[in-house]
């Protein structure tokens, strides 16, 4: 089923879609909203500052948005996508055919060749 979470990620991504559509002079029925709109939305995510999308408490940073909040928002709006053609509203899946950018990896720094050394003693 959808939990509480799952809902309200896809509200605040479909809000997203829903705000960048007519910015870039796009259609924002859902029936017209194809692999190449979608794809320009996650370039438009990709350049949003951190906050620039309207958040109450914080002001805008000179990051970009992470990989993590933008694979975020490309997961909830297919599963809103997946729903709707469920649910007979769309014909297609649009994101059937786009590759959500995946999160970039975090590196976890290893333990150097001094730390080691000091280890030794105590194991």
């Amino acid at each position: 089923g959808n939990t509480e979470g799952t809902i309200s990620a896809a509200k605040e991504s479909v809000s997203l879609l829903e705000r960048f559509l007519p910015q870039e002079g796009l259609p924002a029925d859902v029936k017209q909203i194809g692999v190449s709109e979608i794809r320009q939305f996650f370039c438009w995510l990709q350049s949003r500052k951190k906050y620039d999308l309207g958040h109450p408490f914080h002001q805008v940073q000179k990051e970009v948005l992470s990989s993590y909040t933008i694979n975020r928002h490309g997961r909830a709006l297919r599963a809103f996508w997946n729903w709707m053609e469920m649910e007979g509203a769309v014909d297609q899946n649009s994101f059937d055919k786009v590759r959500i950018p995946k999160p970039s990896q975090k590196i976890t720094p290893t333990f150097g060749q001094h730390i080691r050394w000091h280890l030794r003693w105590i194991i």
